[in-house]
């Protein structure tokens, strides 16, 4: 459990994390290439890279970016469950350790709820920030809207 500083903790979430956005993304490159617009732009002597910049990046763009929040997400609530189950350095504060710590001095049944309250609420309100920062990326970069916030 000493060993479980933040840097390992982020290595071992990063390597079991990344397959699903991997696949995810993967799946909506290869729905571009079978598009008429990648068909025309080959065929009109686009080169490898100009496509990938120009026609394929714009729309996977708003995927990875909330993947990638959402994947912070993700990070936050396992590390916070890590905590409450013990199994990292509990003398890194985090709002898991600060859940762990409540638990084990049975801050419910000594009446101290504001133990517990604090790093749920805080939690919560991190959760939702982050899916709003999400929601509102995807729809920025979005090449739909965009073209829809131009005007045209």
């Amino acid at each position: 459990r000493q060993f479980m500083n933040l840097v390992v903790l982020g290595l071992m979430l990063s390597f079991f994390g990344w397959a699903w956005d991997a696949r995810l993304i993967r799946s909506v490159i290869l729905s571009l290439r079978e598009r008429d617009f990648t068909k025309t732009a080959i065929l009109s002597g686009t080169g490898t890279i100009k496509l990938v910049l120009n026609e394929y990046i714009p729309f996977a763009m708003p995927l990875i970016f909330s993947t990638l929040i959402n994947n912070i997400a993700w990070a936050i609530g396992l590390e916070m469950t890590l905590a409450i189950l013990g199994l990292v350095n509990l003398n890194i504060p985090t709002l898991g350790t600060m859940l762990n710590w409540a638990l084990f001095y049975q801050s419910i049944l000594l009446g101290r709820w504001w133990w517990i309250l604090t790093p749920v609420v805080l939690s919560l309100c991190l959760f939702i920030a982050l899916y709003w920062l999400s929601v509102s990326i995807s729809e920025y970069l979005d090449p739909r809207t965009r073209i829809q916030r131009v005007g045209t």
